[in-house]
């Protein structure tokens, strides 16, 4: 008798088991059909913001023939990986088939020269890394030599160009100053360079030096700083060259 029920009590959950497995299986079948309907096609890719071609082609690319419900995790992962120049991207769905991409791109900052060029932005991840300055109008931190090579999505987060970078952002806060060149062989010595007169400025107390070369520049050479080879701020005594 008890063997009877124990059979009747297994054979009982195990038909459950099979409903629930069956009911699985019916509705993984059912949602792929569903999301498999014609009606869920893409149709419509739309971008807005900075995205650039080929951006725009390798997603059009990545998503051709796809339904709107497809996997946008793994789509966001494969595009920051390839284009590091992409600072945010969001993935609105529009149904039934319409998917909105509003792509805000990173903006060059400075560059850096090593043995490459390395493109950044202000929070210092490399955008672009090629052999020769695409970028003229973009000033160029001269650093000597890196401690090793950096790749595209990088954050070139050595000592130097940290610096450099908010020196930077200083001098285009305070004064009037774009220079064509930064150069952070050694902090202590930093510089840049605007038309020809560099300006020696060191690793600390920008704010003050800036004030003071402002100061001298205006009453003592009416903003014309041309026939001035260099200036160095590093000490108490302000020293002046002349070309």
């Amino acid at each position: 008798m008890r063997r009877n029920i124990f059979k009747k009590k297994v054979f009982f959950i195990f038909s459950i088991f099979l409903v629930l497995v069956f009911a699985l299986f019916l509705s993984l079948w059912m949602k792929k059909k569903f999301c498999e309907l014609a009606c869920f096609k893409l149709k419509k890719i739309v971008f807005e913001g900075s995205a650039d071609e080929q951006v725009k082609k390798y997603i059009l690319s990545s998503l051709k023939g796809k339904s709107i419900f497809f996997r946008v995790e793994l789509l966001y992962k494969e595009t920051f990986r390839k284009f590091p120049s992409i600072k945010r991207m969001r993935i609105l769905k529009k149904f039934p088939s319409t998917i909105i991409f509003e792509i805000e791109k990173r903006k060059p900052f400075l560059q850096v020269r090593n043995d490459y060029i390395y493109v950044i932005d202000e929070e210092l991840k490399i955008i672009e890394k090629t052999k020769k300055i695409s970028k003229p109008d973009i000033p160029v931190i001269e650093v000597g030599s890196l401690k090793r090579e950096f790749f595209l999505g990088e954050d070139l987060d050595e000592e130097r160009i940290k610096k450099a970078t908010q020196f930077f952002k200083i001098l285009r806060e305070k004064t009037n100053f774009f220079p064509q060149v930064i150069l952070a062989y050694r902090l202590s010595s930093l510089s840049f360079i605007e038309k020809g007169t560099k300006f020696i400025v060191g690793e600390k107390d920008w704010d003050k030096k800036l004030k003071i070369l402002n100061s001298i520049l205006k009453e003592r050479f009416n903003n014309n700083f041309e026939g001035i080879r260099y200036i160095d701020l590093r000490e108490e005594r302000i020293y002046i060259g002349r070309r």
